[in-house]
């Protein structure tokens, strides 16, 4: 009907079942399949199997180049993160951490700052750690919580603190950290990520399909399970740290036993970035002869370092 006072038109609105048809093919099958037939008609071009095969050796050549062996582990990865580009992301990571725990952060003073930090310049006292830069914090929060950041600062969670027992499961956790730094696992997983979230865009983009959907899909079967692998990688190398500065490796069997009884696993394992508290349990246990060797070899060493001084000391006394 027109009202010509108002100049507009009334018109009757659409059914519903006939609005649901519209919004399903403007904006489902349109969308799917007009995309799979852009592409099939793509696929038609003599030149395209052409510039796959072009891209296909361009990122071969990409991802050879851009190999690597993991400092410690020695295992070949593929990292297109330079150390410039690591140490600025890392800045920024460092501001914002500062910037969300300002206010909870315990001052040097404090007992529990002094306690990890005793523990800290113990581990970090070993050979080829020293020279590196690391500052460490303490926050006043009950989250069980401990991370590291690509530019060595290490944060520690009061709750993690009042968790453990003794100062070798402190000891094992800041080897732990230690060792996702000294592995440089933030830039490998960056490597891994910008490349899927690349993938993802264009199959979603081909396909229609949901690009969350397909970001779940990438993640639990190529950033998830690396995510898990690594941490592994840092609870072997962490052990052995903390062994090797003469803590009681057998202490991340305490610790993990409790943490087993005290959480229960309500995410399925594949959904985890951490391996489940189980399976860690299972894999200390079988890292544990080795470790206590290395506390002896380390203990050996300390003793050995003594001796030289000793002996150095003597030497000058009897030469002044």
């Amino acid at each position: 009907m027109l009202c010509r006072k108002s100049l507009c038109f009334r018109l009757n609105p659409p059914r519903v079942a006939q609005r649901r048809e519209y919004w399903y093919r403007a904006v489902n099958h349109q969308r799917l399949f007009g995309s799979w037939n852009t592409l099939r008609t793509v696929m038609r071009s003599p030149m395209f199997y052409a510039h796959i095969a072009g891209v296909g050796t361009l990122v071969g050549m990409v991802y050879c180049y851009n190999l690597e062996r993991t400092p410690i582990s020695g295992r070949v990865r593929f990292n297109i993160m330079g150390e410039s580009m690591t140490q600025q992301l890392g800045k920024k990571y460092y501001e914002r951490e500062m910037e969300r725990y300002n206010d909870t952060i315990l001052p040097p003073t404090s007992t529990e700052h002094s306690l990890v930090q005793r523990i800290f310049e113990r581990i970090v006292a070993s050979p080829g750690l020293a020279a590196d830069t690391w500052k460490l914090y303490v926050i006043n929060d009950p989250v069980r919580q401990a991370f590291v950041l690509p530019g060595g600062e290490v944060f520690v969670h009061t709750g993690l603190l009042n968790f453990c027992e003794s100062e070798d499961e402190i000891a094992v956790v800041l080897g732990h950290e230690i060792m996702h730094r000294l592995m440089q696992h933030t830039s490998e997983t960056l490597s891994r990520v910008l490349p899927i979230i690349f993938v993802d865009y264009l199959f979603s983009l081909a396909s229609g399909i949901d690009q969350d959907l397909v970001g779940l899909a990438t993640d639990v079967m190529f950033l998830l399970p690396r995510s898990r692998a690594q941490e592994t990688e840092a609870d072997y190398f962490g052990v052995q740290l903390a062994a090797k500065s003469g803590y009681d490796p057998s202490a991340a069997l305490s610790m993990w036993s409790r943490w087993e009884a005290l959480e229960e696993e309500v995410v399925p394992v594949y959904l985890h970035t951490h391996p489940p508290h189980h399976q860690r349990l299972v894999s200390f246990h079988s890292w544990l002869s080795e470790a206590k060797r290395t506390r002896l070899q380390g203990r050996s060493q300390v003793f050995e370092n003594a001796f030289a001084l000793q002996r150095c000391f003597c030497a000058l006394d009897r030469h002044p």
